[in-house]
């Protein structure tokens, strides 16, 4: 018995030592990566979870990339803590989890690169994972087709387009119940990208709205006419590159179902899937004489699978805008424009600033337009000194608004010429320039102060009137002898120890003096850019600060100078990123927009509180630092 009992005690003592070695592994291990499932579909989100453990810093890994994979983050990071006693033994451990979504969006293998994330200074990487993504065969089920308005457009001309889906509705032959067009659309999964539709589609579901199916025939694939719900949406697209219109960004996903069940749970959304629905399928379904009880058992899907469609394209053609003929200052811009200018102020000396603005008014995409290259026209160089970098702009309505600085050369100055601006008119097929109105100008000599009167006059020998009273006041001169003072400071001493105490101290001060004012600079560089943004966007107490602080902060992650901030949007304009760049460009214009002077057509109605700018700052940082990163990866 006494054996029997030791036996027992010792596999009780065994498995306790391997539970806390188990939970001390698993408590001090400092960074965990999962998945929520190895084998997935096209179409269907694979959670990544990152968990990192008992950090007092750490820094989230930056985004990555998966090659045929859409990711991106699924919220803002959540933290915990727990607490363990273990033979009287009071452990604690908090945790950080960060969660991705992976969307495959073609079948085949792929793997998740390894990590790196920074914690308490040290750099942990997690292991690579790998999963497969199945195409789930859409068969006869959906189908997905984009047409264009016209036969032919050139790059850049606008095109209406427009999106037809047709979905079969699903019959649940048990019950003997049908699935409505209504019914049907809730089955969209929010994992759809909609590419041009994007826009849209968001308007849609602000406003509470869907797109209305009607019933139709249409031959499947064998041939045989079958009815399905045909849901279309139309869109605006300006075609960027020649060739066949790009839909490779869109595609639809579907959560068809398999079976219906009922569910008895009053409260239970019926498919809480798609962001458009409006309503869920159950409160759509409260007037059907089968569920009219509102407690009653309500009908749900149990089981479905994910089917995706790539939209079929119709045979538009983008053409490309004609190289014979192109203006040297033409800049993209395709349709039809007029430009008008503005100066303030209209009266200045040679070499005084002139704040001048543009005006380019037109049916085009007005967001990709381009100021004309002022340091490129002759008549206007001739006369003023003027930046060659791109001019930021901000849209309103129908104008796009640029506002630059420029300097006349001397006083014979008289007015602003006229300015040129070019584009390709997709109606005549033919390149034309429109000009400005000359604005006129009064330019007078400017001041230049004597080198004599810079001079002081106070004869040579004798200290100058404010030396005189620093010295009289006791302040040492900037001019005067330090070496002479110090010597009789030490000369006048009768202590010993005062003779061995001034030195050091003297030393220290001179260091001080010196390398203080670099010391915060040299903290700095150990501070990210984007923490250093962080901290002057909430710091900023004017809206120039914050552009001053998106300069920097540019200047920062490109590791390139940015003197002004149209050199930061250059930077970004770098990465072929547009949309980015056009962000920059209108956020710039709305903080630095002079509200001097203004004429009605560069006004606008919309106010913007500092702190509403400073969330648009913070929200182009992370843009900004992936976009540039992507850029060195790609090179």
């Amino acid at each position: 018995m006494n054996a029997l009992r030791l036996r027992q005690r010792s596999l009780l003592w065994i498995v306790c030592a391997w539970i806390f070695l188990c939970s001390a592994t698993a408590w001090g291990q400092k960074i965990d990566a999962r998945i929520s499932t190895r084998e997935a579909w096209v179409g269907s989100p694979v959670v990544l979870q990152l968990q990192i453990r008992n950090a007092q810093n750490y820094s989230l890994p930056e985004d990555f990339e998966i090659d045929g994979c859409d990711v991106r983050s699924a919220g803002t990071p959540s933290q915990s803590s727990q607490i363990m006693i273990i033979n009287g033994r009071r452990s604690e451990s908090r945790s950080v989890t960060m969660q991705y979504q992976i969307t495959p969006r073609r079948p085949g293998e792929f793997q998740i690169p390894a990590l790196a994330v920074e914690i308490d200074g040290v750099t942990e990487k997690t292991r690579p994972i790998s999963f497969v993504a199945a195409q789930s065969e859409t068969g006869d089920l959906l189908f997905v087709e984009v047409e264009g308005a016209e036969e032919s457009v050139f790059v850049g001309q606008p095109l209406d387009i427009k999106l037809k889906i047709w979905l079969k509705p699903y019959t649940d032959h048990k019950s003997s119940i049908k699935l409505d067009e209504g019914q049907m659309w809730q089955l969209l999964s929010n994992q759809t990208s909609w590419g041009s539709f994007e826009d849209r589609m968001q308007e849609l579901a602000e406003n509470r709205q869907r797109p209305g199916g009607d019933s139709v025939l249409r031959k499947n694939q064998e041939g045989r006419a079958r009815e399905y719900y045909l849901y279309e949406i139309n869109g605006t697209i300006y075609p960027t590159k020649p060739g066949k219109i790009d839909a490779s960004d869109l595609q639809v996903v579907v959560n068809y179902p398999l079976s219906l069940g009922r569910r008895r749970d009053p409260m239970e959304s019926l498919f809480g899937d798609s962001p458009f629905s409006g309503s869920s399928l159950m409160k759509q379904m409260m007037g059907d004489g089968l569920f009219s009880s509102s407690f009653g058992r309500r009908l749900t899907v149990t089981e479905s699978r994910p089917v995706a469609a790539e939209a079929n394209v119709n045979s538009t053609v983008v053409l490309p805008v004609p190289v014979a003929g192109q203006p040297a200052d033409y800049r993209g811009a395709v349709g039809r424009y007029k430009i008008i200018t503005q100066a303030d102020p209209k009266n200045v000396a040679a070499g005084d600033p002139v704040t001048l603005r543009l005006g380019i008014i037109g049916d085009g995409p007005m967001e990709l337009v381009q100021a004309p290259p002022l340091h490129e026209i002759e008549s206007l160089v001739s006369d003023f000194r003027v930046t060659d970098q791109s001019l930021a702009g901000f849209v309103k309505d129908d104008t796009k608004v640029f506002m630059t600085t420029i300097r006349p050369r001397s006083e014979e100055v008289v007015r602003i010429p006229p300015i040129p601006f070019s584009f390709f008119d997709p109606e005549e097929k033919e390149y034309q320039t429109v000009y400005s109105e000359p604005i006129e100008l009064e330019v007078e000599k400017a001041e230049s102060l004597a080198l004599d009167a810079v001079v002081s006059n106070t004869p040579s020998g004798a200290p100058a009137e404010s030396e005189a009273n620093d010295t009289a006041s006791g302040a040492p001169s900037a001019n005067g002898d330090w070496r002479a003072k110090l010597t009789g400071m030490l000369q006048g001493l009768k202590r010993w120890w005062y003779v061995a105490l001034v030195p050091p101290v003297c030393l220290l001060a001179f260091f001080v003096t010196k390398f203080a004012p670099t010391a915060p600079a040299v903290v700095a560089r150990f501070r990210s850019p984007m923490a250093i943004a962080k901290q002057g966007i909430q710091q900023a107490e004017t809206e120039s600060d914050l552009a001053d602080v998106l300069r920097q902060y540019v200047a920062g992650v490109t590791r390139k100078e940015c003197p002004n901030f149209e050199r930061a949007v250059g930077r970004i304009r770098e990465t072929r990123d547009d949309q980015l760049a056009r962000k920059m460009e209108s956020l710039y214009q709305r903080i630095g927009r002079s509200t001097e002077s203004a004429s009605r057509w560069m006004a606008t109605e919309q106010t913007h509180t500092l702190e509403d700018l400073k969330i648009e700052c913070r929200a182009l940082l992370l843009p900004v630092e992936q976009v540039w990163k992507n850029r060195r990866r790609r090179a």
